[in-house]
């Protein structure tokens, strides 16, 4: 992820899952800069001073004071997205999990894997509105599973924090497959059993996916986002620092330039 693709995860983020609060605190820093930093800070050097009668000086603090702006934003927003990444821990899984799309296309694609078997006699096939498939193996749940698996993988790219551009790694079906089966730990007496679209094989594969791309793009989004915050840190504090200066500078010229008598 190049710095360009994180400032645009950071924005999208931002605009489709920050808090209000965010804009509230851009909108101070802009004033905080306009009416203290660009006009009191210069009274406070020469009664005079008039912000609008130097047009230079005027231009600079509306870069710096949007410069700063971007920084808080950026700030704020990486810290938003902290909480937020506990929070989706607790809901996407079983939002996920639990999408009955999901669930139905799982059913619809281990249908046609198992069918060919002949081993789904005396079920209704899913394009009759069947919502049913017979696993009469470990075999057959792995097969399940392996499914469950890629559905989640392709609902992931829809749903945040992937939707806002974050980095998404995910396993192998099979590799989750083997985790569902293994997590399960039925006996291979237990089959050969029926089940619908809300089965254990399903909701426990899709959940593994999940959290595992969670966990892989919060570790790759992370040392990204610290050194963004490091910049951020660096903008907002010249973006303080040299109007400070230079105000203080354009304000003393001015009374030598224009002395009271």
């Amino acid at each position: 992820m190049t710095f360009i693709d994180l400032f645009e995860f950071v924005f999208r983020f931002a605009m489709g899952a920050s808090s209000m609060a965010t804009w509230i605190w851009v909108a101070i820093t802009l004033i905080f800069f306009i009416f203290l930093i660009g006009s009191l800070w210069g009274k406070a050097w020469n009664k005079d001073w008039s912000l609008t009668r130097h047009g230079g000086f005027l231009a600079m603090i509306l870069f710096f004071a949007f410069s700063a702006a971007l920084a808080v934003f950026n700030l704020r927003t990486i810290a938003r997205m902290e909480d937020w990444f506990k929070e989706q821990r607790t809901t996407l899984p079983q939002a996920i999990a639990d999408s009955g799309r999901l669930k139905r296309s799982v059913i619809v694609e281990t249908w046609n894997r198992l069918e060919p078997k002949k081993d789904q006699q005396e079920l209704t096939s899913p394009d009759q509105s069947g919502d049913q498939v017979r696993l009469n193996t470990s075999e057959d749940a792995v097969v399940l599973a392996s499914v469950a698996a890629e559905e989640a993988r392709g609902a992931l790219r829809t749903k945040p924090p992937f939707a806002f551009g974050a980095p998404l790694d995910t396993k192998s079906p099979g590799d989750i497959a083997s985790e569902t089966v293994d997590s399960l730990k039925l006996d291979p007496s237990a089959f050969p059993r029926t089940v619908s679209s809300q089965n254990e094989w399903t909701t426990t594969a899709a959940t593994i996916q999940v959290n595992h791309a969670l966990d892989t793009a919060e570790g790759l989004l992370a040392p990204r986002l610290a050194d963004l915050k490091i910049a951020c840190l660096w903008l907002l504090g010249l973006s303080v620092a040299i109007p400070i200066v230079f105000g203080a500078i354009r304000a003393l010229d001015d009374i030598k330039v224009n002395p009271k008598p």
